[in-house]
């Protein structure tokens, strides 16, 4: 059973596998809207340590889980470069379900630019593989802009809701 009470597709159907694989560790950026120009990607490091923790500690909350999800997370890092260019988040990636698209993006997120409906509902970042200085990475996506009014980059509320 998924945090946000759905059945994981494919946990139904498999005995879940004992053995933990351990997940790659990727560099994380914050991908930061100026309003002037393209969005800069900033270093986790660079935020408040209190917020850079917490919004950590959620990131790490979704994939540690279980031990099928975290599986599913150790591979999806080995295979980064397969999802660099795909409009799924790193939670929809671990969290594989049929979501009807159209119910993705009703709180004004878009791919790769602002958080989906899921990972606000379950007050997650919205994270996803990128390539970035010819390296992987994983980046936080923050939340839409009528969700994040007010807030700083630099606040967790930015990145989550629940803050």
């Amino acid at each position: 059973m998924s945090d946000t009470g759905e059945p994981e597709a494919e946990a139904l159907n498999q005995p879940e596998n004992k053995e933990i694989r351990q997940p790659r560790d990727l560099p994380m950026y914050l991908q930061v809207h100026t309003g002037l120009g393209p969005d800069t990607l900033a270093d986790l490091d660079d935020l408040p340590v209190k917020v850079q923790i917490e919004l950590k500690r959620r990131f790490d909350r979704l994939w540690s889980f279980n031990t099928l999800r975290t599986n599913r997370y150790a591979c999806l890092t080995f295979n980064a470069e397969r999802h660099t260019e795909k409009d799924k988040c790193i939670r929809r990636l671990i969290l594989t379900g049929s979501w009807d698209e159209n119910k993705m993006w009703s709180r004004g997120g878009e791919p790769r630019k602002a958080a989906d409906d899921r990972c606000i509902k379950a007050q997650d970042p919205c994270t996803y593989f990128a390539k970035h200085n010819d390296e992987h990475v994983i980046v936080f996506v923050p939340l839409p802009q009528a969700h994040r009014y007010g807030r700083d980059w630099t606040d967790l509320g930015y990145w989550v809701l629940g803050a």
